[in-house]
């Protein structure tokens, strides 16, 4: 987002939403990215601009339908996990 275009906006947003689809750890390198644009003073300057939320509107449509489908089926996925731990100890 350095280079302030869109499209990498857009690019960053469809990577963020693609790898939470891969895997729900991803959601770690992502609040990773958005803690250094806290953290960091330059990089808070563009929380002032559209791109960020450019960014984040577009993971979040790229992750929506998998999000209503973990909701109608009462989070199947995230149970069969917590299951599969419990059943090792």
């Amino acid at each position: 987002l350095e280079g302030r275009r869109v499209f990498d906006a857009i690019a960053l947003g469809l990577f963020g939403g693609l790898a939470m689809l891969a895997k729900y750890h991803s959601v770690v390198l992502i609040l990773s990215i958005a803690l250094f644009t806290l953290w960091d003073r330059e990089a808070r300057g563009l929380l002032r601009t559209p791109l960020p939320w450019i960014a984040s509107a577009v993971a979040l449509l790229v992750f929506l339908p998998h999000a209503v489908w973990l909701v109608a089926n009462d989070f199947i996925t995230i149970t069969y996990a917590a299951d599969q731990g419990e059943a090792s100890l």
